[in-house]
């Protein structure tokens, strides 16, 4: 059995520009967090990737 994507990779910041997969430079989908207006969840769009990754804004960065 092969476990894909299970280490955790947080980015600490996000503003205009959209993000990339750390692993495969690839765009993502985003999905906001409900109880955290802060954190973005990312997947990358690349079907040989899917890695998940978390970002969370800087204090600059949000309201």
């Amino acid at each position: 059995m092969q476990l894909k994507n299970i280490e955790p990779a947080i980015s600490y910041t996000y503003g205009d520009q959209p993000a990339t997969c750390p692993k495969c430079g690839n765009r993502t989908t985003v999905y906001e967090t409900t109880g955290l207006p802060v954190v973005q969840q990312h997947t990358s769009l690349s079907a040989n990737c899917r890695y998940t990754f978390f970002q969370v804004a800087e204090e600059d960065n949000h309201p």
